[in-house]
């Protein structure tokens, strides 16, 4: 009895080898993710905070600021002012073609958290080309 349990043990250790060395040199193809970043077609207020509160004398003191925030200002709970709090956008919110394209990416860097892109797409981000 013993040696029909020994002779088993073996065939099964030697069955989960294959196996084992099977599925570790099968090799999988994987798509490579499509990574794109898009652009707001609009300012899109953020849901911290609440409304701000223009009045009177701060529309006639800024106006510009009045026009361009109007919609997007909000306050804290602490009445500090939140231009580029937190938001919520939909697909429809963004532009239709991508500011960055998928090709333009490079590759993204782990340990010093920085994206990696062509040229092109680096005067994006720089006003003074270098």
């Amino acid at each position: 009895m013993s040696f029909r349990y020994f002779y088993m043990m073996r065939i099964l250790s030697i069955l989960f080898v294959l196996i084992l060395g099977i599925s570790c040199t099968e090799k999988v193809e994987e798509s490579k993710p499509l990574i794109e970043i898009y652009q707001l077609n609009k300012r899109i207020a953020s849901y911290e905070g609440e409304p701000f509160k223009f009045t009177t004398e701060r529309i006639k003191f800024d106006s510009i600021f009045y026009n361009q925030s109007k919609n997007i200002a909000r306050t804290t709970d602490d009445n500090n002012l939140i231009i580029n709090g937190d938001f919520r956008a939909t697909s429809e919110d963004l532009n239709r073609t991508p500011l960055i394209s998928n090709e333009q990416i490079k590759g993204y860097d782990f340990t010093t958290n920085e994206l990696i892109v062509d040229e092109e797409a680096c005067e994006y981000f720089t006003i003074i080309k270098k």
